[in-house]
């Protein structure tokens, strides 16, 4: 049975216009799912300047709470949990996998459960977060840094500075915009 189901595949795979049909399908759902898209960020982000864009499968928290300038960038599978504010200024842009989370577990207690605990994170315009990167709560990234990929970032960055590591530290501060 199973040499019959793999020889009609393959027949069928041979089959001319069947990779236009792909392409074709392909299209239509991913320009479904990008108006889907738009009108989902349009609904959930309020408080947004012009040209914000924002992928359709990125996880949105507490929208109410998150704030963008004009032109804000956010990348594929990101996550903004907005327990407390997030400000994002203008021209920022997060990559793909791009987290940030304002809320957590405060530890100092003995015995669980912990209450969560949650502060903003407020980054200025022009910065750049590489994919795979988390900004924490309590975070304030100054104007046109550079968060690099896989950077957990737990303390504020200077305007200018590129940051890397876990956690992350800087690593160059230019002191003008190149």
């Amino acid at each position: 049975m199973k040499n019959i189901l793999l020889k009609i595949e393959f027949y069928f795979l041979r089959f001319p216009l069947l990779p236009l049909l792909v392409v074709i399908i392909e299209t239509l759902i991913k320009r479904t799912l990008w108006l889907w898209g738009r009108i989902r960020f349009g609904a959930l982000i309020k408080n947004r300047g012009l040209g914000c864009v924002c992928h359709w499968g990125v996880d949105l928290k507490y929208p109410e709470n998150i704030y963008l300038g004009q032109r804000v960038v956010i990348g594929v599978r990101s996550s903004l949990g907005a327990h407390s504010p997030i400000y994002l200024g203008d021209h920022v842009h997060l990559s793909r996998d791009v987290h940030l989370e304002t809320a957590g577990l405060d530890y100092n207690r003995n015995l669980p459960p912990y209450p969560h605990i949650s502060k903003s994170i407020t980054i200025e315009k022009g910065v750049w977060i590489g994919s795979r990167a988390t900004v924490l709560g309590g975070v304030h990234i100054g104007e046109y840094a550079i968060i690099a990929a896989g950077a957990v970032v737990t303390k504020n960055v200077p305007a200018f500075a590129v940051v890397a590591g876990v956690p992350a530290k800087i690593i160059k501060i230019s002191k003008t915009r190149d």
